[in-house]
């Protein structure tokens, strides 16, 4: 009888070096196993080891960094607070120039650096527009060691591309007077906030900057009287008289759909308006700056923080889509933006749009949203008469008076003006000096073939 062996016991089964070679090669396997699971404990103990004394080598170093914080905190780093303070990416020149301008005024400067891997380094500085026009070198990148009252501080600013923050490190038994600082600082950035009452342009990730417009005036925006006397109404004189609004319980605050073909003046209304209202930040935004919804609820942000404030939102049929066609996140938020919870008080609202018949119904036919819709229409032949008198300025001309406003009738401002330029520069290429009515016959025709190829008509 033969006695069998389960397989368990026999691998289980204590090696015998001196033994035959197992025929079948299981104990030279188990052999070269064990020799490679000696080698790996013999390498993790070496790289623990090295890694040990790398620790221990690195704790008894003492940075430069280290050295200048024991000196000037003289206390040591189980004694100190480190106070972070993220600001919004719209208030970072503002915060930036306010932590400059505030330690240099009320605190005692003992140093400026930066430091790279530990060791002292250049710190970073950067002209800021700080008034428009009015450049300033402000640390955006490094530390300051200074002293206020009977606390030390080192503030970290790091103002660069995408982020604004600062941290503070003081003293444990100076918390109130940072909390002091820290006020003192809110109230310095809210005094001297040089972009309120100015004109400003929203940036893509919710930056800011000042804006650069045409210096215009009402006589070079040509429209239909109705329009400007609503204009007037629904804009202007609100924006102009809160008491008297406030007193006769009328919401101060209002928003305007301006709605029409291209090259109808909506743009130019916008700029005229940065030009005409004085002490009112306007803050002009464009599609790619509030392409999503937390880019919305900041530019409203933005107009809350800057009142009487007027937001101009071009082509806003861009992401006002109508909600039964598509899902459109922006459009709840813009609803609840102009017409939510949160305070709207003195922040007007003035939209354009070139296709108002996409636009979501609770937005365009809904009153406290957009309280009033503005149809620009094409200009009918006063005002072209108007337009010709305000395109030729500076030109010469030898053609029938009215000729351009008569034969310019379906055209859009824009289209006139273009008329006109093309006209003279015909009549400059053949060494003239005055358009006569056979540019303006050309430059009629060429519109023509322009707006055919693009789907477009005269409307006559």
């Amino acid at each position: 009888m033969v006695e069998e062996k389960c397989s368990t016991c026999e691998e289980s089964a204590p090696i015998d070096p001196e033994g035959p070679i197992d025929p079948e090669g299981k104990t030279e396997y188990r052999n070269e196993r064990t020799a490679k699971d000696e080698m790996k404990k013999t390498v993790y103990e070496r790289a623990k080891y090295f890694a040990e004394s790398i620790l221990k080598v690195l704790n008894e170093f003492t940075t430069k960094q280290e050295l200048d914080y024991d000196k000037f905190m003289k206390i040591p780093k189980d004694k100190r607070l480190t106070m972070n303070v993220e600001y919004p990416l719209y208030e970072q020149q503002q915060a930036c120039y306010a932590i400059n301008k505030l330690i240099e005024n009320i605190g005692k400067i003992f140093l400026t650096t930066s430091y790279c891997e530990g060791e002292r380094c250049s710190a970073d500085y950067e002209e800021v527009e700080v008034k428009r026009g009015v450049w300033e070198t402000l640390l955006t990148n490094g530390k300051i060691f200074f002293t206020w009252k009977d606390m030390r501080c080192i503030a970290s600013l790091f103002f660069r591309g995408n982020y604004a923050e600062a941290s503070f490190i003081h003293s444990k038994k100076d918390k109130k007077i940072m909390q002091e600082f820290q006020a003192k600082l809110r109230d310095f950035m809210r005094i001297n906030n040089y972009f309120k009452g100015e004109k400003i342009e929203l940036l893509p990730y919710s930056r800011i900057k000042f804006l650069e417009y045409p210096s215009l005036s009402w006589k070079d925006l040509i429209l239909e009287q109705g329009l400007k006397e609503e204009i007037d109404l629904n804009l202007l004189f609100p924006l102009k008289n809160p008491e008297l609004c406030q007193k006769h319980s009328i919401p101060w605050r209002r928003g305007l759909l301006l709605a029409g073909v291209p090259g109808t003046g909506k743009t130019q209304l916008g700029r005229v308006l940065c030009n005409a209202l004085e002490g009112i930040t306007v803050i002009w935004a464009t599609t790619k700056a509030i392409h999503d919804v937390s880019r919305l609820k900041t530019l409203f942000d933005i107009a809350r923080q800057f009142v009487p404030s007027l937001i101009i939102m071009e082509d806003i049929d861009f992401f006002g889509h109508d909600r039964e066609f598509i899902t459109n996140p922006i459009v709840g938020e813009l609803l609840n933006q102009l017409d939510g919870n949160a305070p709207n008080e003195g922040v007007f609202v003035l939209a354009t749009t070139n296709r108002p018949q996409l636009l979501d119904r609770a937005l365009a036919d809904r009153p406290s949203r957009f309280d009033v819709k503005l149809i620009f229409e094409l200009p009918g032949i006063e005002e072209r008469r108007k337009m010709v008198e305000l395109f030729i300025k500076g030109k010469e001309m030898e053609l029938p008076d009215d000729y351009i406003a008569g034969v310019t009738e379906g055209l859009t401002g824009s289209h006139i003006k273009e008329i006109i330029n093309y006209a003279m520069l015909l009549a400059l290429k053949r060494n003239e000096t005055k358009v006569r009515k056979e540019h303006i016959d050309k430059a009629i025709r060429k519109m023509k073939e322009k707006l055919e190829k693009t789907g477009m008509e005269m409307v006559t």
